[in-house]
């Protein structure tokens, strides 16, 4: 039998990465195999314990068991974690476990499920995880968390930070405005990339602006706004001034409309019909999506026209959208954006 070296049998498991059920039978294999696929394994762990529906499911008690064991042969590898919880006692049960027997220093995310949670009075994460460097905040609650702009400013090695919200509840929420700290020299001075996914990501747009200390260094923004309306690109007033502070440092920019005629607002009235994206000199993705052809073509030919364009990649993605009164020729409209792009 051809024994293959070690390095080229780590190479093969790494295309399992994503695959539980791949590295779990491939732990099994051979005692050689098993650092590889443990570190895939648990590098990441994702944790849920939830109650909806009628499946319940829950894997956090076994993952708690094995993580206090003296035996346990996976604490080393944990680099982040997915925390997907709906009970509180739970939750922190897994928090604090986490900051005894690890060192997160990649992702963490974190569900709300029900009302308002201490992000760093009650869990501690900033004081437990204070070298993180992306942090994912996935709102499925009635409310924000109050102190999420207090953790956000606490974590100094942020270099990625995703907020996902409830898109029925975060339309009139603001955030508070927490006042420059005595002897704060920066604010996010590591942030590299940002993704939104909300109704109104102008809060969040606004917020980081307003900061005296901020340093604008983005070079990556995703943002997709759920509204209401299928034309223009919903609430985004702030967007062309954040775009203007990051020109000099944006090279991926992704921007999308997402229509949900369930959305209860009525901010119409504030929606953009055209972005004016100004000049970005470095920019080498832009990937615009919407279910407006106006505001598609004209968004485009603006950035366009009267600009050097190094773009290596561009995405313009027409959404279909068929009104309650009508009909939709899709064809005819992507022969109009077409059109304009010639």
């Amino acid at each position: 039998m051809t024994v293959l070296p070690q390095e080229l049998l780590d190479h093969i498991l790494d295309y399992h990465h994503a695959s539980v059920s791949s590295l779990s039978s491939s732990s099994l294999v051979s005692r050689s195999w098993l650092p590889t696929t443990r570190y895939h394994l648990f590098r990441i762990p994702v944790l849920y314990q939830k109650s909806f529906g009628r499946s319940p499911k829950d894997n956090t008690k076994t993952f708690l068991e094995l993580l206090d064991s003296p035996l346990c042969t996976f604490r080393h590898t944990i680099r982040g974690c997915v925390l997907n919880i709906e009970f509180r006692d739970r939750l922190h049960r897994c928090i604090n476990a986490l900051g005894i027997h690890t060192t997160l220093t990649e992702t963490l995310l974190i569900t709300q499920y029900l009302g308002d949670i201490s992000l760093t009075d009650s869990l501690e994460i900033p004081q437990r995880f204070s070298s993180i460097r992306s942090f994912v905040y996935s709102n499925m609650a009635h409310v924000w968390c109050s102190d999420l702009p207090q953790l956000i400013t606490s974590l100094p090695h942020l270099d990625s930070l995703a907020i996902f919200t409830n898109i029925f509840r975060d339309v009139r929420v603001t955030l508070p405005d927490f006042p420059t700290m005595q002897g704060q020299q920066s604010f996010l001075p590591n942030l590299r990339r940002l993704r939104l996914r909300m109704a109104n990501p102008s809060l969040i747009l606004q917020w980081i602006l307003n900061h005296s200390c901020y340093t604008p260094q983005i070079d990556t923004l995703d943002i997709m706004i759920c509204h209401n309306s299928s034309s223009g690109w919903g609430l985004v007033e702030a967007l062309e001034p954040f775009l203007r502070a990051n020109s000099d440092t944006l090279k991926n920019l992704s921007i999308g409309l997402d229509y949900d005629l369930d959305l209860h607002h009525e901010l119409n009235d504030h929606t953009i019909p055209q972005l004016h994206m100004g000049n970005l000199p470095n920019l080498r993705s832009l990937t615009l999506q919407t279910h407006d052809i106006d505001a598609l073509r004209q968004s485009t030919f603006s950035f366009l026209t009267g600009h050097q364009s190094v773009l290596d990649v561009l995405t313009l993605d027409l959404v279909p959208f068929i009104p309650v009164e009508g009909s939709y020729d899709e064809d005819h409209l992507r022969e109009i954006l077409g059109e304009c792009l010639n």
